[in-house]
């Protein structure tokens, strides 16, 4: 509700956070948090889901991010680029892996994300899980 006020009083539906901060839109800020009403009536009154924030990460690396899978699962039905990579080129599978998120790799893998992409430190995201410790990922990735 409150949302859907000040959008009617003029607030900027794609307007950033301050760039001390992370320049994080409306959009993201829901996708962190998972309100996944909140993100159905920003994208409905066409809110930017491929904006970049200040490291150039996009909601889907946000949504991965903070263990949304629901709202993943959203993004990639509405066709959102899986590949998708930030400033460090770490693609969404890669946050997803690295936090441990099973079931957002497990949607990532089955939208057919690139398991073998290298970030700038040319590092693939099968070392990144295995040294984190995400054993069970692991076993996921070299199944799948």
């Amino acid at each position: 509700e409150c949302v859907k006020i000040l959008l009617e009083f003029g607030a900027h539906i794609n307007g950033f956070t301050s760039i001390s901060t992370e320049k994080l839109t409306p959009l993201m800020l829901a996708f962190q948090e998972g309100y996944l009403n909140i993100v159905l009536y920003l994208i409905e009154y066409e809110a930017k889901i491929e904006a970049h924030d200040r490291f150039k990460r996009t909601s889907l690396i946000h949504a991965c991010m903070y263990e949304n899978a629901h709202i993943v699962s959203h993004l990639l039905r509405m066709g959102t680029n899986a590949n998708v990579f930030d400033s460090s080129m770490n693609t969404a599978l890669r946050y997803a892996i690295a936090y441990g998120w099973y079931f957002c790799v497990q949607l990532m893998i089955e939208a057919s994300t690139n398991l073998n992409y290298a970030n700038c430190w040319q590092t693939i995201c099968l070392r990144v899980d295995f040294s984190k410790g995400h054993h069970g990922i692991c076993d996921y990735l070299l199944t799948e």
